[in-house]
């Protein structure tokens, strides 16, 4: 994260290839086993503290009304034998996370925060955006470029949550 990278203690990203050895984390052993095999996720040490918990209550409370969340979990961390204490792990929402879940590679995906391309094309992102602005924006209008019921689920769980950085995150077109 850009301001994590300032404080201590410091998160991680774990990326399994099999030129280091295994090229996944073994199955079921972080999210259960009906879970996707995970070739990366995050260990997040962004608030060793109180409200450490806040951000995997706010994954379930999104995922309980059917916004799509990554999974997580709390882990105890150790690096070279040493303990450094509780992280949380977490799914990282990567072109690999969206094919794991969507099943296909027909996607584009931007960060919002820098509108950076990670996947597909900043057209698509940028040609939804214009067309915001001049639409006629009636609900069935709206429903022919946007998915409704998961905006509409995403919205509810960001009011929910008291999500404060929600512009923050991934775009998707599927």
């Amino acid at each position: 994260g850009g301001i994590s990278r300032r404080r201590t203690p410091k998160s991680f990203r774990l990326f399994f290839r099999t030129e280091y050895g295994a090229d996944r984390f073994p199955e079921g052993a972080l999210f259960g086993l009906q879970h996707n095999p995970l070739t990366s996720f995050v260990l997040d040490a962004s608030k060793h503290n109180a409200t450490q918990l806040v951000d995997p209550v706010a994954m379930d409370v999104s995922r309980m009304v059917g916004a799509i969340t990554p999974e997580t979990t709390p882990v105890v961390m150790y690096l070279n034998g040493e303990r450094l204490g509780v992280y949380i792990a977490m799914e990282h929402i990567s072109p690999g996370y969206l094919r794991a879940y969507y099943r296909h590679d027909n996607f584009s995906m931007i960060r919002t925060r820098h509108y950076e391309p990670v996947i597909g094309k900043i057209e698509d992102y940028n040609e939804l955006r214009e067309w915001s602005k001049g639409a006629d924006l009636t609900l069935k209008n709206v429903s022919e470029k946007i998915d409704i019921e998961n905006y509409a689920r995403w919205l509810i769980s960001v009011l929910l949550c008291l999500t404060k950085d929600f512009d923050q995150g991934p775009a998707l077109r599927d």
